[in-house]
């Protein structure tokens, strides 16, 4: 048997090991993350530049800031798909669909349990929740063992919406991953997970007071890099008052 192959593999195995998490290891996340690693397109391109960009490069933006806003266009074309798919039902959006859908597939919960689930601060939260009580989409009753908290879970009628929505819900998920290739959107998935898993434990932790205190806390390393390094000549910095 020729072992070649093997040999080439063991070491980009070892990288994708040291570089993702013990938890998120396993055939797909490899196969993924070694689809990414033998791609050249992107790794030959200036720092900043991406081809399927539908506007100029900002000399004010990072890498990193172009990340959290591109992440926050998705959710809203998404959100503007989602409020037609649920058209002509009480549910008024993503937030109240995955509410519906976080307690039908996985189970009663308190308050606290299912925000914490669905990643929500308790203000909007809370506002949820109040709207599928008021339409009667979930019930809250006693705690089964602690009868200082209570538990909701979805009703039948909250049930017979959410399996009246899902088709329309499912081609939304669809339609959000727009023309990715199937290994594009495996590997954009895997990227996600490693980010979801980093975040979550301080979004489940203590809160600090400031965000002096969360940096300090959970990011030691991030440092300001404002105003960017290197602009074009004319472009800046701009003047902070």
């Amino acid at each position: 048997m020729n072992y070649t192959l093997l040999s080439e593999l063991l070491p980009l195995l070892a990288q994708y090991q040291q570089t993702t998490e013990p938890e998120a290891q396993n055939a797909a996340g490899f196969a993924a993350w070694l689809h990414f690693q033998q791609t050249p397109v992107l790794a030959d391109l200036p720092a900043g530049h991406y081809p399927a960009a539908r506007t100029p490069a900002n000399p004010y933006e990072t890498d990193a800031s172009v990340l959290t806003k591109l992440l926050t266009f998705v959710y809203r074309y998404v959100r503007g798909y989602t409020r037609h798919a649920l058209g002509g039902t009480p549910l008024v959006g993503f937030d109240d669909f995955i509410y519906l859908i976080s307690l039908f597939a996985g189970g009663p919960g308190t308050r606290s349990e299912l925000m914490l689930r669905n990643i929500h601060e308790k203000a909007a939260g809370t506002e949820v929740i109040r709207r599928l009580l008021r339409h009667e989409l979930v019930t809250e009753g006693p705690h089964p063992t602690d009868r200082r908290r209570k538990v909701l879970q979805i009703s039948e009628t909250g049930r017979q919406i959410l399996l009246g929505v899902m088709g329309r819900m499912s081609q939304v998920a669809q339609m959000a991953t727009g023309d990715l290739t199937p290994a594009e959107l495996q590997q954009l998935v895997h990227l996600l997970h490693r980010l979801d898993a980093f975040h979550y434990p301080i979004f489940a932790g203590s809160r600090p007071d400031s965000f002096t205190d969360l940096v300090a806390a959970h990011f030691p390393g991030v440092a300001p890099n404002w105003p960017p390094r290197n602009l074009p000549p004319g472009t800046g910095p701009l003047e902070v008052a």
